[in-house]
């Protein structure tokens, strides 16, 4: 429902982008189509994650927070290669979710070997 909604509306903002145009509004139509290329992105966030985020920054700033949190306290004598190595580790799923996953396949070495299939997951009362 709600990604249907968000694509209704890139196509209001399409739409009134060329109306500007045609009425020869260039700047207004240019502010216009570099805003909607950032416009849904904290929503469609949500919708790849299910991870929702009080405001458009609060995800990311948690996120530099907590690699503060570990180069402060874990990360005490690192080298700057490994602290690097740490921050891209941190923030690359959220920053290029499509790299992260092919690097991971890389890493793994699955290559389409593997296959993980959930039929029925179950509580048991102890």
């Amino acid at each position: 429902m709600l990604a249907r909604q968000i694509e209704q509306a890139r196509r209001d903002v399409d739409e009134l982008m060329q109306r500007l145009r045609q009425k020869q509004y260039k700047k207004a139509g240019r502010y216009l189509e570099a805003a909607r290329k950032r416009m849904f992105r904290w929503r469609e966030f949500w919708l790849g994650t299910g991870l929702m985020t009080l405001a458009t920054t609060a995800f990311l700033e948690r996120l530099m927070r907590e690699l503060g949190r570990w180069l402060k306290k874990i990360g005490l004598g690192w080298t700057d290669a490994w602290a690097a190595q740490m921050a891209w580790i941190l923030l690359e799923p959220v920053t290029d979710p499509a790299e992260w996953a092919a690097y991971w396949l890389h890493r793994l070495r699955l290559d389409g070997r593997v296959q993980i299939l959930f039929r029925r997951v179950q509580t048991v009362q102890p």
